[in-house]
Formats: C-alpha cells, structure tokens, sequence
C-alpha cells in the first residue's frame, strides 16, 4: 500500500510504474547476492560459497568461477570463516546447530 509520502516522491522523482518496480527488482538482487556466504582462501585463488537449500559449500575458481567441486555439509550452511592460518574452513550450520571444519 502505497503512503502519501511515497507518492509524492514518485511524483516529484518522475518516478513510477515499471521503473519503479525495476528498481525494486534490482535491489532484491543486490540484497539477495550480499547476504550470500562466501569466503577466499589465501594464496589458492579458490572463493568458497555456502548453499543453504542444497546443504553444500561450491568451491569456485576465483579467477574464472568454474565449479572446482561441492563440499558436503549439515543442513542450512550459513556463515563461513577461515582459521588464522587459513588451512582450516569453518561453516555454522543454523538448522543442525552444528559447525562443521
């Protein structure tokens, strides 16, 4: 439901209709792509993605984003972090309460 203050706006911007919505549209996307989970490991050019639906972690070329492989993880992989060292890769699992390494 559209308020006065918002109507007014879109009179004033010249904004309305389907520029509206694609607005709306495009920052959907951009939300949705920055709450993905992704970590880059040091010095192997590998970034790291966390698949909550298909409870996997996608292992891309950092350069060309080719799948390299999909890790195996409990249910709904959230949040990823490397150790200090970088050798280990932690990933908090919301739905099974568990962190898998």
């Amino acid at each position: 439901m559209a308020t006065a203050f918002s109507a007014a706006y879109r009179n004033k911007a010249g904004i309305g209709g389907g520029r509206m919505k694609a607005l709306g549209y495009i920052m959907g996307c951009l939300l949705a792509i920055s709450s993905i989970q992704q970590a880059q490991a040091a010095g192997t050019g590998y970034v790291f993605v966390s698949n909550e639906v298909s409870n996997t972690v996608t292992v891309l070329d950092g350069e060309t984003l080719e799948k390299v492989t999909d890790i195996p993880t409990a249910a709904r992989p959230r949040w990823l972090a490397f150790s200090p060292d970088q050798e280990l890769l932690y990933v908090a699992c919301g739905d099974d309460s568990r962190l898998d390494v």
